[in-house]
């Protein structure tokens, strides 16, 4: 069975015979749980979310196995679903507070690293804060990471937001 690290620095299982029900999104607060329904069939879910993703546009949500088979998905690998975020005790989201103010930005994760030092060289041509490469090891190889940041203040980041939209990038990912 392999094994990788998530996004909070847990090992998951990618493989069988692991049925935990996390997921990974594009912009939910990590960690947060959620209530996955399959609109095909009624059933639903709660799901830890503990990771970023997918990494296709068509996509809202990536789903474990166990999580999928519980959906009664897995056969076939996708689904319509809703994804409704469950507010628990203890569990809160902290953005826009002084506590928890996202620092960075960011543009993309990249099999090679030559794209990703590509899209960096782009971006630093065009903000002003720092613009990073980071390597991070995926159990299957590195993905290499394009980051703006940090950034001292969530107005510095809305800035930047909209240079970048109005540039034609899109698709951003605030992370603390």
């Amino acid at each position: 069975m392999r094994k990788r690290r998530d996004a909070v620095g847990v090992h998951t299982s990618i493989e069988l015979p692991n049925v935990a029900v996390d997921a990974a999104h594009k912009t939910l607060p990590i960690p947060c749980y959620a209530r996955v329904t399959n609109l095909e069939n009624g059933r639903s879910v709660i799901v830890r979310v503990n990771d970023r993703g997918p990494f296709h546009s068509d996509r809202l949500i990536d789903l474990s196995y166990g999580a999928a088979v519980k959906l009664g998905f897995m056969e076939v690998g996708t689904a319509p679903v809703e994804v409704e975020v469950i507010n628990l005790a203890g569990i809160d989201d902290r953005r826009g507070t002084l506590l928890g103010s996202y620092r960075f930005v960011q543009l993309g994760a990249f099999g090679s690293e030559s794209s990703a030092q590509r899209l960096r060289a782009e971006l630093e041509a065009l903000v002003s804060p720092p613009v990073a490469v980071s390597p991070v090891d995926t159990g299957g190889g590195l993905l290499y990471r394009v980051r703006i940041g940090p950034m001292e203040s969530n107005e510095e980041i809305l800035l930047v937001q909209q240079r970048l939209q109005a540039s034609g990038y899109t698709g951003t990912q605030l992370l603390p």
